[in-house]
């Protein structure tokens, strides 16, 4: 093989080398612009995630202040409509998880008992609320499984 040859291989060689780190290099360009992006979607949801649990903190920290003879048909016909209102009317449901989805919707479900009870209805909405910290990043995997009291 003449030297002409060999340098003629050395270049396409190269040339292939180029070729084919500038395409990894655009994929994996490409790969971060959209987990950049991503990131970006979850810190906007984490946001308002926030400000929709802040809400339905709120909304139900009067439910431990009450005690069963206050507590009425009425007092849970009223707590019903207002966290449905929360979930549905406000759009806030989009942000649960799908645990706080189905400890809120267990919750919801113990206000429409017949007759209505405090005691349940009362651990029912605090496993939510346990639920909601730990999705905020209030409480890790472990402290949700320790007792408060």
């Amino acid at each position: 093989m003449t030297f002409g040859q060999e340098l003629f291989l050395i270049i396409v060689d190269k040339a292939i080398l180029a070729v084919g780190l500038a395409i990894i290099g655009y994929f994996l360009n490409r790969r971060l612009e959209r987990d950049k992006a991503n990131e970006g979607i979850r810190q906007k949801v984490a946001e308002a995630r926030a400000l929709a649990y802040l809400g339905l903190w709120q909304m139900t920290a009067k439910i431990d202040k009450l005690d069963a003879a206050a507590f009425t048909d009425a007092t849970a016909v009223s707590l019903l409509d207002e966290v449905t209102n929360w979930y549905y009317q406000q759009g806030n449901g989009l942000y649960l998880s799908h645990p706080a989805t189905r400890l809120f919707l267990a919750a919801r479900s113990t206000l429409k008992a017949t007759p209505p009870n405090i005691v349940t209805i009362k651990s029912a909405f605090s496993q939510m609320r346990t639920q909601l910290k730990q999705d905020i990043g209030v409480y890790s995997d472990r402290e949700t499984r320790l007792p408060v009291t």
